[in-house]
């Protein structure tokens, strides 16, 4: 199980670093978890991350992202935006699972540049 697994208490997590892994089922279930600041740092998302995670409003991923699991987002919800910065709009990097995004209904957002 991932660190946080299930963890309803969790609420805001702080992302220090340059290069930042989130591994398996890190953040699976965490009911409440509202936000996920340094998530521009994010280099690898690893399966069912933030799988049943429905409370982020908006969550950051830039050009830094080299892989993402299967099921990363499952679950995740209409009302929650994913933001891609730097990336090919609707074309999935060759390293990323062709299922990271299963079951997901989130909005996904293409900018250039923060």
């Amino acid at each position: 199980y991932g660190m946080f697994y299930n963890l309803a208490t969790l609420t805001t997590v702080n992302l220090i670093g340059d290069a930042v892994v989130i591994g398996e089922r890190t953040f699976y279930g965490c009911s409440n978890l509202t936000a996920v600041n340094g998530s521009e740092n994010i280099t690898k998302i690893g399966e069912n991350a933030f799988y049943n995670v429905k409370k982020v409003e908006k969550l950051i991923l830039t050009n830094k992202l080299m892989s993402v699991e299967k099921y990363a987002f499952y679950n995740w919800t209409e009302t929650q935006t994913i933001t891609f910065v730097g990336f090919e709009k609707n074309k999935t990097p060759s390293k990323w699972n062709a299922d990271w995004n299963k079951s997901c209904k989130a909005n996904f957002e293409f900018v250039e540049s923060l």
